[in-house]
């Protein structure tokens, strides 16, 4: 492993690292201004404020794995249907419209779909309208 990598590892922990105690020192704070006043409850320091953290982390857990799974499983069931659903409508569209209809259709859903026209389709359809204009 090159150095550039290792440097870049190195600094994703370290900015994690001071990410944990920032949030860390947020919530601390906030603590400390909302639950002394609000119900009489202990002021916490930055050590008591982390645990805090890390018990609600176990108790609640680390992002929801199971639902959120299930759930995204579903949406993407309904966005396949969706989606074969307009490629059936797309096919039926295609299958009516002429050679020259179909290229000027890709070469519009190019700057929706690929990104900006490439040199290389602009030439493309060049040379099939040229030789369209050829045969006239």
């Amino acid at each position: 492993m090159n150095s550039y990598w290792v440097k870049k590892i190195v600094g994703y922990v370290v900015f994690g690292f001071a990410a944990v105690l920032f949030v860390n020192y947020l919530f601390m704070l906030l603590w400390n201004m909302l639950i002394p006043d609000l119900f009489n409850g202990p002021v916490l320091n930055f050590y008591q404020a982390l645990g805090l953290m890390v018990l609600a982390k176990i108790l609640f857990g680390f992002g929801g794995y199971g639902k959120q799974h299930e759930w995204k499983s579903h949406q993407n069931s309904i966005d396949s249907n969706k989606r074969e659903e307009w490629k059936r409508k797309i096919e039926s569209k295609m299958a009516n419209m002429t050679e020259e209809d179909k290229l000027k259709f890709k070469n519009s859903m190019k700057g929706w779909c690929y990104g900006k026209h490439s040199k290389q389709t602009d030439e493309v359809s060049n040379e099939h309208q040229s030789s369209n204009n050829e045969t006239k």
